[in-house]
């Protein structure tokens, strides 16, 4: 484990917090730290983060954390015990706080003014990066003596779990650590759909997989999902890899937030499937479920959703007629559609009437992705 320590100023000048996507209306999918230990860690690009999140970063990639720290000296009143009436005491705490950061793997490749530039090591696999404050406080004038019990020292902590990703040639791989993962199909070839065809880098094979372990598919990966939604459902409880495409984990935080603002009612989405190795497409296929040979499930930008504010794994009755049907799922891909518009973000969006896959519920659903070319069915 290798420990950097530094001091951090009492009161610094709160950062401006940093943007998911540049691109993207990014406020929608920020995390706001961890307001129990007063710090608030933002690394470029991604927000800010608190602890039980996941991070990625690529083999040897430079993460700057900008680190935000609340606390400072504090006037406090204390009621001294009276040696005449209406008697009190008002004194200074001094205050002073180090940050320790302490990281597994990497190396500190810099340190910046509020904050620390990590590199990733080259070795892919999980690694921690915790961010310790400690606050040490001394009670000030002599005549409050009998208040020392303000001294001491506290001890707050920040834990992110980072995944240096794992490579994949799609030319010449077929599993990831013995984890297969099974053969893309070639955009390139002559038997492929016209869409494709056309637009063959869309359907290039993801370069990078996370690898999902028990524990890790417990992380957060935005406020409201975890890793391990993005994971096949027969996948569960065993360490495996998937390819997840950040855009997709914004789109559905923005989504979330678009669908509860129709109603006063809770409305969290429910994910249904998101990623799916060519591997397990091609099993779904002997079992008779048929998916297209270039399903987006199989890019990591790809989501089977519903809204399931009740829980019972159905499409929840969105316009309020009393029950479940496709038309509270052609709701929701109307809301996916100005989500997209909105984020400037374009892909696939579909109505499924009747579930295809024997791991869906009975439920309608909503078939939506990220291709990059909107279209609609």
């Amino acid at each position: 484990m290798t420990i950097s320590a530094f001091n951090v100023p009492a009161r610094g000048p709160i950062l401006a917090a940093a943007a998911i996507l540049a691109s993207c209306a990014a406020s929608l999918c920020r995390a706001q730290g961890d307001p129990a230990s007063g710090l608030r860690i933002e690394i470029d690009e991604r927000g800010a983060l608190g602890s039980g999140y996941a991070l990625f970063a690529r083999p040897e990639e430079q993460l700057r954390m900008h680190i935000q720290a609340a606390g400072g000296a504090e006037e406090w009143k204390i009621e001294a015990k009276p040696k005449g009436p209406d008697q009190t005491t008002q004194f200074q705490i001094e205050t002073l706080q180090t940050l320790a950061c302490e990281f597994t793997g990497g190396e500190l490749s810099a340190a910046l003014d509020d904050g620390i530039v990590w590199k990733a090591p080259q070795q892919p696999g999980w690694r921690k990066i915790s961010f310790v404050r400690k606050t040490s406080r001394k009670a000030g004038p002599a005549q409050a003596k009998e208040d020392q019990t303000q001294s001491g020292e506290t001890e707050a902590r920040i834990e992110l779990s980072v995944c240096v990703l794992y490579p994949f040639n799609a030319e010449k791989d077929e599993a990831i650590e013995g984890s297969p993962i099974g053969v893309y199909p070639n955009p390139r070839s002559p038997e492929t759909p016209p869409f494709v065809a056309d637009n063959p880098n869309l359907y290039a094979p993801p370069a990078w997989f996370i690898q999902v372990t028990p524990q890790s598919a417990e992380l957060k990966v935005s406020p409201n999902f975890r890793l391990g939604e993005f994971s096949p459902a027969e996948q569960t409880g065993k360490t495996h890899f998937i390819a997840l495409d950040p855009r997709l984990v914004m789109f559905l935080e923005a989504l979330r937030l678009a669908v509860q603002a129709e109603s006063p009612q809770p409305r969290p989405l429910k994910i249904l499937r998101a990623f799916l190795s060519p591997m397990d497409r091609a099993r779904l296929e002997s079992q008779g479920v048929a998916y297209p040979p270039f399903s987006r499930y199989q890019y990591g930008d790809g989501a089977a959703i519903i809204v399931d504010g009740d829980g019972d794994s159905r499409m929840d009755d969105l316009d309020a007629d009393g029950q479940a049907t496709s038309r509270d799922a052609e709701l929701l891909a109307d809301i996916c559609e100005e989500t997209q518009d909105r984020l400037r973000i374009f892909g696939g969006i579909g109505v499924m009437r009747n579930p295809k896959d024997p791991q869906f519920p009975d439920t309608p659903y909503v078939d939506v992705d990220l291709r990059g070319r909107k279209t609609r069915w």
